[in-house]
């Protein structure tokens, strides 16, 4: 293709998917659907919210079923909503969304340096934090993360000494050991809560969660009334 026809390649996928969210939805019924509502997360720090999210679906829909896949890397999110692996994700914001997808604001968390009390106490300030054995979840991403950053701007480094492919795993392979981990606060309510916690040393900016789901379900009755129920199960809600 010429360079052109690259360059029309998002807008046109705009405009399809601005057609097809123009159909008017049928009447939904939750009682009678059985097709499973499927939401890809990124933490197990939103499991509280998936299980509110269970028990609503369950008292409003019986035979629906409620299927929970990770969301990993995140920059795989378009293809999955693209191509129906999902009905919808929420996703750390700080992503790109291309045209095809809306979003709206899910819900925010803050960052928490996990230990286990055990084989160690509390990081005090910047330099024992930085001084420290980290693990850390491999995303699949290249990025600089955030705690990363902000040790940066003090001109200091850490030694990572544990990698985990999720965030549970990691939980588990820390416990018994001096490392820590910076995570968001939100895992203390389940796949943490054997570990102690305690804010972190450096300045780490705010956790936010957006809500994401392919333009051509904007005005899909089910699509409206299965967004309206996740929004409505947040922890802080």
């Amino acid at each position: 293709p010429t360079e052109k026809a690259v360059s029309m390649i998002p807008r046109v996928q705009q405009i399809l998917a601005d057609i097809e969210g123009l159909v008017t939805p049928e009447r939904y019924e939750p009682a009678r659907d059985t097709k499973p509502a499927v939401i890809a997360i990124p933490t197990p720090a939103l499991l509280q919210d998936m299980k509110a999210l269970q028990a609503k679906i369950r008292a409003a829909s019986p035979h629906l079923k409620l299927e929970i896949r990770r969301l990993a890397p995140r920059n795989r999110i378009n293809d999955m909503l693209t191509h129906d692996e999902a009905d919808m994700a929420i996703s750390v914001a700080g992503f790109a969304y291309p045209a095809t997808l809306n979003h709206c604001v899910y819900d925010t968390d803050r960052f928490a340096v996990f230990y286990d009390p055990a084989h160690r106490g509390p990081v005090r300030n910047a330099q024992e934090y930085a001084a420290a054995r980290h693990g850390s979840v491999n995303f699949g991403g290249s990025v600089k993360s955030e705690v990363e950053k902000a040790l940066a701007r003090l001109a200091l480094e850490r030694e990572v000494s544990l990698v985990a492919p999720t965030a549970s795993m990691l939980g588990d392979l820390i416990e018994g050991t001096d490392v820590i981990a910076t995570m968001p606060r939100g895992l203390a309510r389940n796949a943490y809560k054997g570990l102690a916690h305690c804010p972190p040393p450096i300045d780490l900016p705010e956790i936010a969660y957006h809500l994401v789901w392919h333009r051509r379900y904007e005005h899909s009755a089910r699509h409206i009334w299965l967004r309206d129920l996740v929004m409505s199960s947040r922890s802080g809600a």
